[in-house]
Order: structure tokens, then C-alpha cells, then sequence
């Protein structure tokens, strides 16, 4: 009778298993590329305070070419 599988092995298997099936999808001529999907989400997870910074400068530096151009119209 075999022994089953221990989760050490399900585990090592199965990613093994994804690792091959996202690399494959990622080289198909489709539009959906995980590795690229996987990076971009990670990005976004680490630079979360940094993007929202920008934002609000950005916000900012709208605000003051209003004034600016009202200034200049007044």
C-alpha cells in the first residue's frame, strides 16, 4: 500500500506545479502575464505610503498653478 503524501511533499509539488504553469502562461502570446501581475502587486504593496505621498504633491502642485494662474489673471 503506497504511503501517501506528506504535506512537506504536497507543498514542494505543487509549487514545483505553479512555478511551471505561471512561467509557461507568462511566455504564451496572451495577454496575461502572472510574473508581471505578481511584481506590479508587490510594488504597489511596498511603495503604498510613497504613491500616496505623490499624490498628495501632485495634488498640491495643482492647487498652486490655480492660484498662480488666478494671480495672474487678477
Amino acid at each position: 500500500m503506497g504511503r501517501g503524501l506528506n504535506l512537506k511533499e504536497l507543498l514542494t509539488g505543487g509549487s514545483a506545479a505553479l512555478l511551471v504553469l505561471l512561467t509557461l502562461v507568462q511566455v504564451a502570446p496572451i495577454k496575461v502575464n502572472p510574473w508581471s501581475a505578481i511584481a506590479k502587486g508587490l510594488g504597489r504593496a511596498f511603495n503604498a505610503d510613497v504613491l500616496k505621498s505623490l499624490e498628495e504633491v501632485k495634488a498640491q502642485q495643482k492647487d498652486s498653478q490655480k492660484r498662480l494662474a488666478d494671480h495672474i489673471k487678477a
